[in-house]
């Protein structure tokens, strides 16, 4: 496969072979824009093929760029693009932004509590339940995945040592991060929260798979077991 292939330069053989065919074949690099659009469309309409109708789409906008700037509803006002399709294309374009998205964490590494803090903020939900993430990182705090382990109560967040780490296991992690928040606001740590920072603490040591931190979030604030020299960063 080859994702680099220039779709202006492709042979005339590889034009011949159906639009599914290439991009198995040859990588997505290897169809236009239009082809691309076409084979998420999937069918065209009464006297317009889904070529022809990806065309058309394309030759209203003034660039790739302003399509997925369109909502459903807009979309919608597009001759042939119904309520299934403006929402297959606006799903799908939401899911190519979120790869991004995930790249580019990647490459970002986590370098303090406080990066660690405003990462997982948009993780966990304020909602009127705790929620308790962990953090996937590799061995530079480079974000590999998270997890949401577990959904608790008002009182407390029910958490084991075998969900937070399974997943870290098999994604091949070098530490973690966990982090849940407080629906009253306050980010102060519980006794509870305490007992489970320790107590993951000792398992990370046993699986070579150290805990970096424990971040609380509160409506403002946070509370980091690191910052406060609880857990030691490394």
């Amino acid at each position: 496969m080859n994702e680099h292939l220039d779709p202006t330069t492709v042979p005339a053989v590889l034009k011949a072979l159906d639009l599914r065919e290439r991009l198995a074949g040859y990588g997505s690099a290897s169809l236009s824009d239009e082809e691309l659009l076409a084979l998420v469309l999937r069918t065209g309409r009464r006297g317009e093929n889904a070529r022809a109708l990806a065309r058309r789409i394309l030759d209203g906008l003034a660039s790739l760029r302003e399509l997925a700037t369109l909502s459903v509803h807009e979309l919608e006002q597009i001759a042939g693009i119904g309520p299934a399709r403006a929402a297959t294309l606006v799903a799908g374009i939401a899911l190519g932004q979120r790869c991004q998205h995930r790249r580019a964490e990647l490459a970002s590494p986590l370098t303090s509590p406080l990066d660690a803090a405003e990462h997982v903020r948009g993780l966990v939900t304020r909602a009127l339940h705790e929620e308790f993430h962990v953090l996937l990182l590799d061995s530079k705090h480079r974000t590999l995945g998270h997890r949401r382990v577990s959904i608790g109560t008002l009182q407390a967040s029910l958490v084991h040592p075998r969900e937070v780490y399974r997943p870290a296991i098999r994604s091949g992690a070098a530490a973690i991060l966990v982090a849940h928040n407080h629906p009253s606001g306050d980010p102060t740590p519980s006794d509870e929260d305490r007992a489970v920072t320790e107590r993951l603490r000792e398992v990370g040591l046993c699986v070579g798979i150290p805990l970096l931190d424990h971040v609380v979030l509160g409506d403002a604030g946070f509370y980091s077991f690191a910052e406060q020299r609880v857990l030691p960063w490394r």
